[in-house]
Order: structure tokens, then sequence, then C-alpha cells
């Protein structure tokens, strides 16, 4: 993905540098392509620096910037657990059904979902694998492990209590 990134700025870049040598080109044109790149610049590199993980109330919260935002309710969640391979590159999905949003090798935090899902923001790709890096895996594992364990717990109690309800009726 960086590769990417790296060629798509270059390539803007040398549009533009070849522009300002064109005695015709005008300066709106100019200022065109200026633009686009500085927001090519700012999506790309400036986004995944707001880049925030959390676990809240009702699940799991991923978010990568403006390129990606979701919410895992916990009875969704099937495990979260580190993990120790070398990733693939970011915003990658596998034919297995994996997404990473990890920029390195470092901290990384896998969570399995319990069917797979389709993301909008990223093509509609399904997955039931997140790939994350954090900074702390070892506490963000342990406060999912017992988030998950607590809510799929009341979730069942609940499911239990409806079909009481409903049978009774």
């Amino acid at each position: 993905m960086f590769a990417i990134r790296a060629v798509t700025f270059l390539a803007i870049l040398a549009c533009i540098l070849y522009l300002m040598e064109l005695a015709e080109i005008s300066m709106a044109w100019l200022m065109g392509f200026s633009l686009i790149f500085i927001v090519t610049i700012i999506i790309a590199y400036i986004t995944p620096m707001l880049t925030k993980h959390e676990i809240n109330n009702d699940g799991i919260t991923l978010r990568q910037g403006l390129i990606f935002n979701t919410n895992f309710h916990f009875h969704l969640i099937d495990s979260v657990e580190a993990h120790t391979s070398n990733i693939g590159i970011l915003g990658q999905t596998s034919k297995r059904g994996r997404i990473i949003l990890a920029s390195g090798n470092n901290g990384l935090v896998i969570i399995r979902l319990n069917h797979k899902k389709r993301f909008g923001m990223l093509l509609m790709r399904q997955a039931d694998e997140i790939l994350i890096d954090l900074e702390k895996p070892e506490e963000f594992v342990k406060l999912a492990k017992e988030n998950i364990t607590e809510n799929v717990a009341m979730h069942d109690t609940n499911l239990k209590s409806e079909n009481q309800s409903l049978n009774s009726d």
C-alpha cells in the first residue's frame, strides 16, 4: 500500500512539475493539480495518524483515520488474540477473509468475528478477521476477553428470557 501511495504521489508531483514548465498552462490548472496533490497527502498520510482502536461498553471500535471506521458488538466477536506472524499490506483482504489495518509487525492483535461481515468503506469486501496494531496489545486483549465473556453471557441470558416470555404467551 505504501508503494502504491508513493508512486501515485510521485506521478501527481511529476504532472505538476511538467505543467509548471509549459508556457501556455494556466495558473488555474496548476493550482488544481496542486490541490489534488495536497488532498491526496492528507488522506493517505495524515488520516492514519488519527487511528484509534478502543473498547467501549458496546463492543470494539476500530478507527483508521478517514479510511475505516466500524464498531463490533461483543456478541459478534468470536475471539481477540495477540498475533505474532508477519503481516501483508495495509487495507489488504485475503481470500480467507482477513482485513489488515496494521502498519507494522509489532503489537499485532487479531479480532475474529462469528461470521463474515461486509465493509462498505473497503469496497464491500467481506472478512471475518481484522488484524490491527496497538501500542499496548496485552492490555487490549485482556480487556476485550473480559468484556466478551461478560457480554456474551448477558446476551445469552437475555435471549433465554425473551424465549421464555414468547413461549409463555
